[in-house]
């Protein structure tokens, strides 16, 4: 069965706007029901209900359609909620991929990234996200970042560009870095980190939680390069941002230079790391250096 990519990705937008809602609604109350999954890895309540209404209002629309989540849910019919379908033009996407087959898209959905910094108050690491995968390629992403001045949600894809939007269609003017500046994790000790980041010569050093917001800060052009050394991020975390740099052919890859791959029968973490970059060189420059570092240590 085919599906409007634009209907999909229209729905995708809505919904990460909505979850945004959640996720203030509940930080207003104050009643997180924290529980934790494992070690340093808390779950709220903004997280299931988030991840409820997203994968239930695609699965009513989109039936059959495969989605991967990072929390465990029980959906009900009062999940299901109203969206546009045809709120982004069909006319911005390519022929070739306004058509999409369904037994060959996956969505990656992290309801809540970076709901450690959410227990403790850091909102700006927050934010929602759904990867769109197909034929095991990230093709298209969205991003709400709920807590950040207006709320905006970036979305992009292979063939239509970068965009941001603030309750509106609204495009967004990319511009890349010109100097090689380097996001790295802020609370999360990585193995040899320091002295990893040393050998890049960065020209500017971000630190910042979680992966969705280290997307964003390369998205939006603030940041040239996101760079993670560790088996901590999962395919929810990245697929959001690696179908939106397709837009402007990112460069996403693990620290060995191989893509990363969004099929369903991949495993969910990324156990090489992750390098997003704008710039292509940039990315190079990780990869030959993580290469050299690994030689010597």
């Amino acid at each position: 069965m085919l599906i409007k990519a634009h209907r999909l990705l229209s729905a995708c937008i809505q919904l990460a706007e909505l979850s945004g809602n959640i996720i203030k609604s509940v930080h207003s109350d104050g009643a997180l029901q924290t529980v934790y999954k494992g070690h340093n890895d808390p779950c709220t309540v903004a997280d299931i209900n988030a991840q409820k209404i997203i994968m239930g209002t695609l699965y009513n629309l989109f039936p059959g359609i495969n989605i991967i989540g990072e929390e465990q849910v029980e959906l009900a019919e009062s999940d299901i909620k109203q969206v546009n379908l045809d709120l982004i033009p069909e006319e911005i996407f390519p022929a070739e991929l306004r058509d999409l087959d369904i037994n060959k898209l996956v969505l990656w959905v992290d309801p809540l990234d970076g709901t450690y910094n959410f227990t403790i108050g850091e909102l700006i690491g927050v934010t929602t996200l759904i990867g769109i995968a197909y034929e095991s390629n990230a093709i298209m992403g969205i991003i709400h970042h709920p807590f950040a001045d207006r709320s905006p949600t970036y979305w992009g894809g292979l063939g239509i560009g970068i965009h941001s939007c603030f309750g509106d269609f609204n495009e967004n003017s990319f511009i890349k870095p010109n100097d090689f500046s380097v996001v790295q994790t802020k609370h999360w000790q990585i193995p040899h980190g320091e002295a990893f980041f040393k050998t890049l010569n960065a020209e500017r050093n971000l630190y910042a939680d979680g992966t969705g917001y280290d997307s964003v800060l390369v998205i939006s052009g603030n940041a040239s390069t996101y760079v993670f050394n560790r088996e901590l991020t999962s395919k929810w975390d990245t697929c959001a941002g690696d179908g939106i740099l397709q837009g402007i052919g990112g460069f996403v890859t693990d620290l060995n230079g191989q893509k990363i791959l969004y099929d369903k029968d991949q495993p969910i973490k990324n156990k090489d790391g992750v390098v997003m970059s704008s710039k292509r060189e940039d990315a190079q420059r990780v990869i030959e250096a993580w290469r050299e570092f690994n030689s010597q240590n």
